[in-house]
C-alpha cells in the first residue's frame, strides 16, 4: 500500500472516530439531562412534603369521605366491634398509624433509607394529616351518631379509635389515586 492510500485510510479512521466520539457526547448529554430532570422530580417531591396547603386538606377530606365514610356508615361495623376489645382496637389504631407512616414514605421517596432532616418533615406532615382527619372523623361520627352526649367515654373512644383507622386509611388511598 502506498503513501496515499494509508493517508486515505488515516483520514476515514479519524472521520469515523469523530463521528463516535460526536454520538459519544450526543449520548452523554442525554443521560445527564435525564439525570437532572430525575433530581429535579425528587427535589419537587420533598418541596411538597414540607408544605401542607389548602389542596392537601381537600384530598384528605375526600379520601376519608370516599373511602372512610361507607365503612362508617354500615351497621354490620358497629356490631362488630362490639365483640373487639379496646386495647385491640387501639393496637390496630397504631398498626394502620405505622402503615400510613410507610405509606407517605414512600409516596415521597423510593427507599426507607434513614435521613434525619426527611422524616423530620414526614412526621410533620403526618401530624397535619392526623389533625385533619381527627377534625372530620369526629364530624362524621356526630353526624352519623355513634358519638352523642349520651354516649359512655369508653364507647366514643372505641368509636373514635375505628373512624380514625378507617378515615387515615381513606385519606392515603386517595393520595395514592392522585397520582
Amino acid at each position: 500500500m502506498n503513501k496515499k492510500g494509508m493517508d486515505t485510510e488515516l483520514n476515514r479512521i479519524k472521520e469515523e472516530e469523530s463521528r463516535i466520539k460526536a454520538e459519544e457526547d450526543l449520548i452523554l448529554k442525554r443521560l445527564d439531562l435525564e439525570l437532572q430532570k430525575e433530581k429535579l422530580q425528587k427535589l419537587k417531591r420533598l418541596e411538597k412534603l414540607r408544605h401542607f396547603n389548602f389542596g392537601d386538606f381537600a384530598q384528605v377530606i375526600i379520601g376519608v369521605l370516599v373511602f372512610g365514610l361507607p365503612p362508617m356508615l354500615s351497621p354490620d361495623l358497629w356490631g362488630y366491634m362490639e365483640n373487639i376489645t379496646t386495647l385491640m382496637l387501639i393496637g390496630v389504631h397504631l398498626l394502620v398509624v405505622a402503615c400510613v407512616i410507610i405509606a407517605l414514605n414512600y409516596e415521597f421517596r423510593e427507599n426507607f433509607n434513614w435521613n434525619p432532616r426527611f422524616y423530620k418533615r414526614l412526621f410533620k406532615r403526618m401530624f397535619y394529616v392526623y389533625t385533619s382527619t381527627i377534625m372530620i372523623v369526629f364530624i362524621l361520627l356526630v353526624l352519623i351518631r355513634q358519638v352523642t352526649f349520651e354516649t359512655p367515654n369508653i364507647d366514643a373512644l372505641r368509636n373514635y379509635f375505628t373512624g380514625m383507622s378507617l378515615g387515615l386509611v381513606g385519606a392515603v388511598t386517595f393520595s395514592f389515586l392522585k397520582k
